[in-house]
């Protein structure tokens, strides 16, 4: 793992002069914003006035214009700071990190693997994410990558998970499947629950299995320590399963981690302090959930 301080060296030699130039992008987006947003409300006026004459037409002319100023003004530049960012930020950050990390801005972690966790079973709707990374600790492969995934359209529209995804090789073939979830998750049958000896582990987390023993196996003290642990330094929601020979873990998220922040500054170094954080902890979940120590191995 680096440090603050090689991060800090890291920073001023290697990210402020890139950054230095996106801030000068960013600030030049803020009034082609301002002008769409002040497109959007003159539309809207003109609309009204206009409707008893226009109807239906007329609407749907000014939300065709209204997109089409906003998408050539705002959004074709916006979306152009974008990947310069994770280009010229993200990607250095992370091979800065761990030079062997793989890093594709548009790739995410596939549907199939996301719905073999099992550990949500409402339908999807939409499934899109971006911002894979993955690499490989000792003999243990990793990958991970942002995702928001949607239940549902119009008012039943409910998102299913929005944060990062994580999957890895737990080098053992599992008999059964276990799934640790919320206490405020619903829908398992009661008999999977697995009972387990560490009281605060359980406030927090409900664990069901199809094989008790392996569960209990799978779930030592010093690993459920760990999750504990994890939950607390990330101050997010985290849930994992153990199926086949994987161990998922979905980490939820208020917002895209590696997006820039249109309003804030980007040479701010606690804002870019804030990535190196996040990643150091997402990558140092290998290291947590001890995967490289070979106890078990594929039959």
């Amino acid at each position: 793992m680096k440090t603050f301080d090689e991060f800090n060296s890291f920073y001023s030699s290697g990210l402020l002069p890139e950054l230095k130039k996106l801030e000068e992008e960013r600030k030049a987006l803020l009034p082609r914003l301002y002008f769409s947003i002040g497109c959007g409300i003159i539309t809207g006026i003109i609309i009204f006035f206009l409707a008893p004459y226009t109807g239906g037409l007329g609407f749907g002319i000014g939300v065709l214009l209204f997109f089409g100023v906003r998408y050539l003004i705002f959004s074709t530049p916006y979306n152009k700071y974008k990947t310069e960012f994770k280009q010229r930020v993200m990607k250095p950050l992370i091979e800065f990190i761990d030079p062997h990390l793989k890093y594709e801005s548009t790739r995410s972690v596939s549907q199939n693997l996301f719905s073999e966790s099992d550990i949500f079973r409402e339908s999807i709707t939409t499934y899109a994410g971006d911002d894979f990374v993955e690499g490989k600790t000792g003999k243990t492969a990793f990958s991970f990558s942002e995702l928001n995934v949607i239940h549902g359209s119009g008012k039943s529209r409910s998102t299913i998970f929005s944060g990062i995804f994580f999957v890895a090789d737990f080098n053992k073939n599992f008999k059964g499947k276990t799934v640790v979830l919320n206490r405020s998750f619903f829908g398992r049958k009661a008999d999977e629950v697995v009972k387990l000896e560490n009281p605060d582990f359980e406030r927090e987390y409900t664990v069901y299995s199809s094989d008790q023993v392996e569960a209990r196996y799978i779930l030592s003290p010093a690993l459920m320590e760990r999750i504990m642990k994890f939950r607390a330094e990330s101050d997010t929601n985290v849930l994992l399963s153990f199926v086949n020979s994987s161990v998922f873990m979905a980490i939820s998220l208020p917002g895209n981690l590696f997006e820039p922040k249109l309003f804030s500054d980007a040479v701010d170094k606690t804002y870019i302090k804030s990535y190196f954080s996040y990643m150091e902890l997402i990558l140092g979940i290998v290291d947590d959930l001890n995967l490289n120590t070979r106890i078990w191995t594929k039959q």
